[in-house]
């Protein structure tokens, strides 16, 4: 029987368990990038003839973007990049060390990198460090350095802050106070992350293993795959670059020198490796540099239709791949579901309800709250229609978190398939630093 591998490279540490790996180091590193924007000029002139005078306004375009080659890309963004680098001194004379790329965003030091670098450790105040025996030992974090190497300046800094986070697109903004004769660095220009392509070249800068300022090419292989995070957005791209330990927040630019990704880790099997990077366009980069982006939520693990090819009529076999795609055990309620994918084949299933924490600061799962069940099929959110999770979450994200969602959604009960409008609160996921 095959089996699905999945490696998380955190630390000093390779932990082996079915599926994702993280591509931050053990050993050092991380980069950093800057915005830049392109307007459009409007020119307005006037004649006169005999008593009248005609206006005439020109709208001049931008010039269109110039494509660079590889070594020009690595050129104009070499003074980019930065190593974002976590310490522990341990008491036994071990030293904990994990790193990650990173990029600039701005010109006043701030640097932006993947979160799963130091996410655990912020959050639990704890490293997991091998003991001499090979056993895996949890100690309570002491002196804990966060530092941002430069590698072409070859100067280390110490973290001033984390200036934002959005833990579900797995990226972090921080900040470092740069001296004023550091400031030889370069801001990343951001690019439109929202019209990549399968088929597309991209380039990721990076530092592999530590090894700094490493360049690998490649393509989209997919686009738009949603990965469920707590019933967030987490949109992510296909690639077939090679990603290792330390890309973990390598800037990923298309062939005009934007960066469009960050790289975020592999899925691995059978030592067959596929990477993934997360769009600028969900990490939102602009907001991160003020504070962390509060990510609004049903509070819901979603299924998209169609969860399984639906049989005209009911087999065992068929209601358990219902079963094992949608998580549902309740036998009414799969087979509720089952009759109502025959007349509803859009939208997304409710599978599960979250209980997170929102103003009130208390547990609440706003959707069950409301009345909403698990196996409704949810069609649209304030009268727009949602067919997949990527389309619910993009619905969502600018939503006021004091306001409620309508939200129309299909249940079957007593034999009838019925339509109910119904007003959720929605929940934020708020990240710890």
């Amino acid at each position: 029987m095959k089996r699905l591998i999945i490696i998380m490279i955190v630390g000093v540490l390779s932990f082996v368990n079915p599926v994702f790996i993280f591509a931050d180091d053990t050993n050092d590193q991380s980069i950093s990038t800057s915005v830049s924007v392109t307007s459009t000029e409007v020119l307005t002139s006037s004649t006169s003839s005999v008593g009248t005078t005609t206006e005439t306004t020109e709208i001049v375009q931008p010039p269109a973007p110039v494509k660079l080659t590889a070594s020009e890309i690595y050129k104009e963004n070499s003074k980019s990049l930065c190593e974002v680098r976590m310490t522990v001194p341990d008491t036994n004379d071990q030293k904990y060390s994990s790193m990650a790329t990173g990029f600039f965003v701005s010109d006043s030091g701030h640097v932006a990198t993947s979160f799963h670098l130091f996410d655990n450790e912020i959050k639990t105040k704890t490293i997991i460090l091998r003991g001499k025996n090979g056993q895996l030992i949890r100690k309570q974090i002491k002196n804990m350095k966060l530092q941002v190497f430069i590698p072409h300046t070859n100067r280390i800094y110490d973290l001033e802050e984390i200036t934002g986070v959005n833990d579900y697109a797995d990226a972090t903004v921080v900040k470092i106070d740069l001296s004023a004769e550091d400031g030889d660095y370069k801001p990343v220009s951001l690019g439109n992350s929202t019209k990549l392509l399968a088929g597309q070249e991209l380039f990721v800068i990076g530092s592999p293993f530590g090894l700094s300022k490493g360049m690998a090419k490649g393509i989209v292989r997919r686009t738009h795959i949603t990965n469920d995070f707590k019933g967030f957005l987490n949109e992510n791209i296909e690639l077939d670059i090679h990603i290792f330990a330390g890309n973990s927040g390598s800037p990923i630019f298309d062939e005009y020198g934007t960066v469009v990704a960050m790289a975020q880790g592999i899925w691995s099997r059978a030592n067959n490796n596929i990477s993934y990077g997360v769009p600028v366009h969900c990490i939102m980069i602009e907001k991160l540099l003020t504070g962390h982006i509060r990510v609004p939520s049903l509070g819901a693990t979603l299924v998209e239709l169609p969860i399984a090819p639906i049989e005209k009529s009911l087999t065992i076999n068929n209601l358990k791949l219902i079963e094992r795609q949608t998580k549902i055990q309740d036998v009414k309620t799969l087979l509720n579901l089952y009759e109502l994918t025959k007349t509803t084949p859009e939208g997304v299933v409710v599978t599960e309800f979250f209980y997170l924490r929102g103003f009130a600061g208390m547990a609440i799962a706003p959707t069950k709250e409301a009345g909403v069940k698990l196996g409704d099929i949810i069609v649209a959110i304030d009268e727009i229609p949602v067919k997949s999770k990527v389309e619910v979450g993009l619905t969502l994200v600018n939503k006021n978190l004091k306001k409620k969602v309508l939200v129309t959604l299909w249940r079957y009960e007593n034999n009838v398939a019925t339509e109910y409008r119904i007003e959720v609160p929605l929940v934020a996921y708020e990240p710890t630093n």
